[in-house]
């Protein structure tokens, strides 16, 4: 049976970091196992969703699972819920909830990560939050479930709820704590805010003087005083991958709540394991031993699997863990290669990013992110010795890679739509209003008059007229011009050999038409029909 073997790095993608000697953390890793894939393989960019929108995790995955998130999505929380085995009932709404520091005095949440240690003391505090009950709003049920690291699930259940609000949650340090609001006009989402923040005043004085709290006090450790309400979301009904995708069988083996939830939101078959527990200890080679057998012993014909870790390291900004995480993903990676290479079936490997977390962004970046496929065919019979010892002759992950297996068709033909194609889209509204893309909470401007040119923030490249971040100073003409040339050469070199399956990129006019995370989908289609 030929069967798709789909891994995803999350967050992996990034950009030179100087305690790397300006090396990315891939680069700067010691791989053997990926980098012979790669050079086996077919490799490129893509973009999750488009040139200039950052995603989160959420939408990211639905996305590689083939399903457009703008008009459908309704926050990350309902997810999160799911994921982390709370049911969801129309009407009912959650949160993707993180244990943060909050200052009481000056209402600023110190950070949104009180720690990331908190296997124990985190289902202590969730079972202070979890049946809290609400002065003004007696009706509202309130359920809170640890889930892994510094996250919770939180669900509230009453009648007359709403989606339309926003979360408690800043996003960032040293911010204010949020007052949640209502999105429309409405009844229903005015009396959701109300619930979601007398729920937050209740978290906070729950928190304040738990015993927990005071003896970190004394152990002058973070006080986790709050429980930020972070993506609220309702259940979206979408179409069952099944009925969208017949000749494809997946599985989806997440470690984290938050794909998971994506996986059952679209009726794929989902498996967690509980050595599996997406944070910087989890145990890969016990990852790697449950993956394989699903892969020998199923009939399922796409079998996925997330990797966390990676993530988690970007938003801490830790440049040398990453790598380390990385050189222990790739020893994963020769476990599941050597149980896999005399493999009764046609294994085709497909190694991705969801997004980027650079480390010097500490948060979900645009930057494009890096794909690979491999029939495992053309790695064993080039690579075999690898599997018994280290490779003497690799290449950089990611990087460019030979020809090797001949993909049935050319990845090339399936391209990001171009500038002037986003314009006449009727799926994306023109003008002033915002796509709630995950956290990511996007702008879009007025379409311009003139052709759209690159606009530079950051160190990255992004396109006015389709997404603009930031504002670039006002002396900053010079520098503008100066990496758009950079980024010019840097897109070209993405395809020295458009046979090879590189996406093209054409920066002619500020225009890319790099591969798209949705096409993966279509790749699956096409191999296994």
């Amino acid at each position: 049976m030929r069967k798709i073997v789909a891994i995803v790095l999350d967050g992996v993608g990034d950009l030179s970091c100087e305690k790397l000697g300006l090396c990315t953390p891939l680069e700067a890793s010691r791989k053997h196992f990926l980098d012979a894939l790669a050079e086996c393989g077919t490799c490129g960019a893509m973009d999750s969703l488009e040139p200039g929108f950052p995603c989160g995790s959420d939408t990211a995955h639905m996305l590689i699972f083939g399903y457009e998130p703008r008009g459908i999505y309704r926050g990350r929380g309902a997810f999160e819920a799911l994921g982390g085995g709370l049911d969801m009932k129309p009407g009912d709404i959650a949160f993707k909830s993180n244990y943060g520091t909050y200052d009481p005095a000056t209402n600023l949440v110190i950070t949104r990560r009180a720690d990331r240690a908190m296997e124990k003391i985190g289902p202590i505090l969730a079972s202070s939050i979890n049946g809290l009950k609400l002065p003004h709003f007696p009706e509202a049920q309130i359920t809170c479930k640890y889930l892994t690291e510094h996250r919770c699930a939180v669900r509230i259940r009453a009648s007359g709820m709403s989606g339309e609000v926003t979360g408690t949650d800043p996003l960032v340090d040293y911010k204010q704590l949020l007052q949640s609001q209502p999105l429309d006009k409405s009844a229903e989402a005015l009396k959701t805010s109300q619930i979601i923040n007398e729920l937050q005043k209740g978290i906070i004085d729950a928190l304040s003087d738990h015993p927990v709290n005071i003896e970190r006090k004394k152990q002058n450790k973070n006080l986790a005083n709050i429980l930020l309400l972070r993506g609220p979301g309702i259940q979206i009904d979408i179409p069952p991958f099944s009925s969208l995708h017949p000749h494809i069988r997946p599985f989806v083996f997440a470690p984290t709540a938050i794909v998971a939830g994506v996986g059952m939101t679209a009726q794929m078959d989902t498996f967690i394991h509980p050595d599996a527990t997406g944070d910087y200890f989890t145990n890969f080679e016990k990852k790697a031993d449950f993956f394989t057998k699903m892969i020998e012993i199923t009939e399922y014909n796409y079998c996925f699997m997330h990797v966390k870790a990676t993530d988690d390291t970007g938003h801490d900004g830790r440049p040398v863990l990453r790598r380390d995480i990385i050189e222990r993903i790739d020893r994963m990676m020769g476990l599941i290669l050597s149980r896999l290479v005399d493999s009764k079936h046609e294994l085709i490997i497909q190694i991705c990013a969801d997004h980027s977390t650079p480390i010097c962004v500490k948060d979900h970046s645009c930057e494009p992110v890096p794909f690979m496929f491999c029939h495992l065919d053309n790695f064993k019979t080039r690579y075999r010795v690898i599997l018994n010892e280290k490779a003497n002759e690799y290449v950089n992950c990611y990087g460019q890679g030979n020809e090797g297996w001949k993909i049935p068709f050319d990845v090339n033909q399936f391209r990001l739509k171009t500038v002037d194609q986003w314009h006449n889209d009727d799926q994306i509204e023109k003008g002033g209003e915002s796509n709630k893309l995950g956290d990511q909470i996007t702008q879009k401007e007025k379409e311009p008059e003139q052709e759209p040119d690159f606009r530079i923030t950051g160190g990255c490249t992004r396109f006015e007229g389709v997404v603009q971040l930031q504002k670039i100073s006002e002396d900053g003409g010079k520098l503008k011009e100066q990496m758009q040339r950079i980024a010019n050469l840097a897109l070209t070199s993405l395809r020295p050999d458009e046979s090879q399956g590189y996406a093209e990129v054409e920066c002619a006019k500020g225009r890319l038409g790099r591969f798209g995370a949705r096409e993966l989908i279509k790749f699956a289609e096409k191999i296994l029909d």
